[in-house]
């Protein structure tokens, strides 16, 4: 992976405090792909098996409402990062389906990859979910206010009463 691409990698907010040499050393695992418009990334329910990291183009992120139909959760831009569910928690089913807008490349870092990296104490992977978690706290936090608003519009008071003791049971 050229250099000038590791210094473009390093000014995303999962790679924050990286130094050059960490983030090269996390990209040798890394695989660039690209998608054209209009084609899925991956989709909801399949296994998870990496983290993707949208260099160019943008990314739609969809969930299916209980009937079936998708909802536009994120429109993702370059610098922006999706499935990181993968590198968290390992071979979990993807929670969304992703597809894309326009024609896309992206950076694909697998989850075994990423594991053995951590399996060897390196520093630049830690660096990396400690990003990680600070990005999924963002969206927890987003999700909250979410919640919140739905809440006090009362639009079904029963769900939003039973997401929010979902919510409230921590147990990991």
């Amino acid at each position: 992976m050229g250099s000038r691409l590791v210094k473009k990698l390093i000014q995303i907010p999962i790679c924050r405090g990286l130094s050059e040499p960490e983030a090269a050393e996390v990209f040798e695992v890394a695989e660039e792909t690209s998608l054209k418009k209009g084609e899925r990334l991956f989709r909801e329910g399949e296994m998870g098996d990496a983290l993707y990291v949208v260099l160019e183009g943008q990314i739609e992120v969809s969930k299916s409402d209980r009937q079936g139909r998708p909802q536009t959760l994120a429109k993702l831009g370059d610098g922006s990062v999706l499935g990181e569910m993968s590198l968290v928690c390992g071979d979990a089913a993807r929670s969304a389906s992703a597809h894309a807008l326009t024609d896309a490349k992206l950076l694909k870092i697998p989850s075994a990859r990423f594991s053995k990296l951590l399996r060897n104490d390196s520093v630049a992977a830690l660096k990396i979910v400690h990003n990680l978690a600070q990005v999924m706290s963002r969206r927890l936090l987003l999700m909250d206010e979410k919640l919140l608003d739905a809440m006090e519009k009362g639009k079904r008071r029963e769900e939003l009463a039973e997401f929010q003791r979902i919510l409230s049971d921590w147990s990991f």
